[in-house]
């Protein structure tokens, strides 16, 4: 009797191991197949187009703007190529110039270095160097159509990787 008993004593042990090391290697795999669609951007948000989005001038109704029109980097879909991570949006300018103001001091206050090489066909662009990753690009333009919305006209804020 001690003999069966320790025998299915045995194999009941064997069976909690089994499953126990077969569902830490499934939540690892798992895991690393999560991480791996992300970094190439077919679901979740990847980290790089997280640090755009993190950045202060990503978010203009924080520096008290409405944005007409907001755009990121949508996701690739599965097995797709992925578009340069973009963050872009649209905001009425009046005459004055205080929206490319506020901008530029926001973007000046969070450590962008503007651009003496800016093209002609640009407001404004800015350069950012984080320690840890690359070069982050900021352009501020104007669309190539400009059609006015009330007393504003509309700029085009772009933050991207140079």
């Amino acid at each position: 009797m001690s003999t069966s008993t320790s025998s299915t004593s045995f194999f009941t042990n064997r069976l909690t191991i089994f499953v126990t090391v077969f569902l830490i290697v499934v939540t690892a795999v798992g895991f690393g197949i999560w991480r791996w669609g992300q970094s190439l951007n077919y679901w979740g948000t990847p980290k790089a187009l997280s640090a755009l989005l993190a950045e202060d001038i990503s978010r203009p109704t924080a520096l008290g703007l409405a944005p007409t029109d907001f755009w990121q980097t949508p996701p690739a879909g599965f097995m797709g190529k992925s578009l340069p991570y973009e963050v872009r949006y649209t905001v009425g300018e009046n005459a004055d110039g205080e929206t490319l103001a506020i901008l530029q001091k926001a973007a000046t206050d969070d450590g962008w270095v503007a651009d003496s090489s800016c093209p002609e066909s640009l407001l404004w662009c800015a350069n950012k160097q984080d320690s840890y990753g690359p070069t982050k690009r900021l352009t501020i333009s104007l669309p190539e159509d400009i059609s006015p919305f009330g007393k504003n006209f509309p700029i085009i804020v772009s933050v991207t990787y140079y």
